[in-house]
């Protein structure tokens, strides 16, 4: 890949005794002293497009004849674009390892990691398994090109595989009650708490 727009072809020629012209792209190229029939040639700058394209270079004596040679660059001066978007940001998950995904954007992507695993690239888009620690977990995407650019993206992602723990102590179990009605209370502790039911009423 090349990261510049502007790019100065530098090469080497066999003029001829008859000398002549090189031309890159149309550009007709300087040329300078050399030894015997082969004399340095330069030309540009020569301006290029983001992606792939081919140069023409085409050398001529003054007899007329030509050689040509077609030029490949790849112009890539953007940095990679990742994204996560699987799970949502701020999930909660009840197991461990999980499934990440995301998108990339890069012609000359070199390495995907997640949290430092390799993912799995499909076209635009990417998946790895990765473990959580309990809690609170930062996820990480990190994307390499071929010119050593990096580009990362982040999501928090809570592992909770603990239960609810419960403590009832209005009234204590095993109590003996002498009404058709009774007020059942105590203590619930969970980070993730959804609900509460007592005999599938919904408590406070």
């Amino acid at each position: 890949g090349v990261r510049r727009r502007g790019l100065e072809v530098v090469g080497e020629g066999d003029g001829g005794r008859g000398g002549g012209a090189v031309v890159v792209a149309g550009l007709t190229a300087s040329g300078g002293a050399g030894e015997g029939d082969d004399r340095p040639f330069s030309a540009g700058p020569i301006a290029l497009t983001e992606g792939l394209q081919a140069l023409m270079l085409i050398a001529e004596d003054h007899l007329g004849h030509t050689t040509s040679l077609e030029l490949s660059y790849d112009l890539d001066t953007l940095a990679p674009q990742v994204t996560l978007d699987s799970p949502i940001d701020g999930s909660l998950a009840a197991a461990t390892p999980i499934t990440v995904g995301g998108g990339i954007v890069e012609a000359h992507l070199t390495a995907l990691t997640v949290d430092g695993v390799p993912a799995d690239v499909n076209g635009d888009r990417f998946t790895a398994e990765i473990p959580l620690a309990e809690g609170s977990n930062t996820v990480t995407a990190v994307a390499t090109d071929a010119l050593g650019r990096t580009s990362s993206a982040t999501l928090t992602v809570r592992l909770d595989t603990t239960a609810p723990q419960i403590t009832v102590d209005t009234p204590p179990d095993g109590t003996v009650v002498d009404a058709t009605v009774a007020d059942i209370g105590g203590w619930v502790a969970d980070a993730n708490l959804a609900s509460v039911t007592v005999n599938g009423i919904q408590a406070t």
